[in-house]
């Protein structure tokens, strides 16, 4: 059974499309250590009921944060944090 999963706010109508704004909450998380290297994310179902964003949207989200490096993903598995550079 899920725990209760805070809401956070995501700007619908602002300038920054949704998905960008989705990666950076947790592009903050992982920076300040709330997700640290080698620990996997919270799952996309997860991040969709603390968003009530689409799952695609949610998608497209991991995929920039895999693209700038900080997370891979293992099929079937999760999304992991990567190890910062150097390490």
């Amino acid at each position: 059974m899920l725990s209760h999963t805070r809401r956070v706010h995501i700007d619908h109508n602002g300038p920054v499309r949704v998905d960008q704004q989705i990666a950076a909450i947790i592009r903050n998380r992982i920076e300040s250590g709330q997700y640290p290297p080698g620990t996997s994310i919270p799952s996309i179902e997860r991040i969709r009921q603390e968003t009530g964003c689409a799952v695609k949207t949610i998608q497209r989200a991991v995929r920039i944060l895999a693209a700038e490096g900080l997370v891979y993903v293992v099929s079937g598995k999760g999304t992991y944090v990567r190890e910062p550079d150097g390490h």
